[in-house]
């Protein structure tokens, strides 16, 4: 996704689940026109007319979303347990969801970004998370455990990220570093941006 503008992130709160992070989000909260026609959700997701009634809520909603953000953009915050209608909902609005890429995981390796749908936002951590060096720094500490299986454990989270970012033969554990930033800033962008878009990897690296 390009970088040239922040986004608004709609969280679930249109399908009747969370709340709508902004720019400000901890400092006030967002209104918008669907503020005066708000329509009450149905909780649950047990049959299909409800799922339905939801789906169309939501839908309503973002489109509200749409008219009023401008030139800003609208990214879901569609993380853990969603309603199966709800990122079908997202992609035929063209709207992206998150990758958290510790989460998307095929058993005891990341899922590569490149697999990733097309309309996505991969990022290691959202507001929900501690930054990435304190992450690693947290990876590392466990690393020196006297306990071989809590070893292990870190230093194959400590892999899997290197792994993700194309450097699977990266000698672990080590401490946070500016290599490892960059390792994983270039790794992230490289595999949602660069991959597929070969010939603008330029104007994504000078904005």
């Amino acid at each position: 996704m390009p970088l040239d503008s922040f986004g608004f992130t709609a969280s679930l709160a249109a399908f009747g689940q969370r709340e709508i992070h902004g720019p400000h989000a901890r400092a006030r909260s967002w209104r918008s026109p669907a503020e005066n026609c708000r329509t009450s959700w149905i909780a649950t997701t047990k049959t299909k007319e409800n799922r339905e009634y939801n789906r169309q809520h939501g839908e309503r909603i973002l489109k509200m979303m749409f008219e009023e953000i401008g030139a800003h953009r609208l990214i879901a915050e569609d993380l853990g347990d969603v309603a199966p209608y709800v990122r079908p909902t997202l992609q035929q609005l063209e709207i992206p969801g998150f990758k958290i890429p510790q989460w998307e995981r095929n058993w005891d390796r990341l899922i590569p970004g490149t697999d990733y749908q097309r309309l996505s936002l991969a990022t290691f951590a959202t507001h929900d998370h501690p930054p990435v060096k304190s992450h690693w720094e947290e990876l590392f500490r466990v690393a020196q455990s006297e306990d071989k299986s809590l070893r292990d454990v870190a230093i194959h989270g400590m892999w899997e990220l290197m792994d993700f970012c194309g450097q699977p033969e990266f000698r672990l554990p080590q401490p946070f570093s500016v290599e490892i930033h960059e390792i994983l800033l270039h790794g992230l962008f490289r595999e949602q941006f660069l991959d597929r878009h070969p010939h603008d990897s330029r104007s994504l690296w000078h904005r």
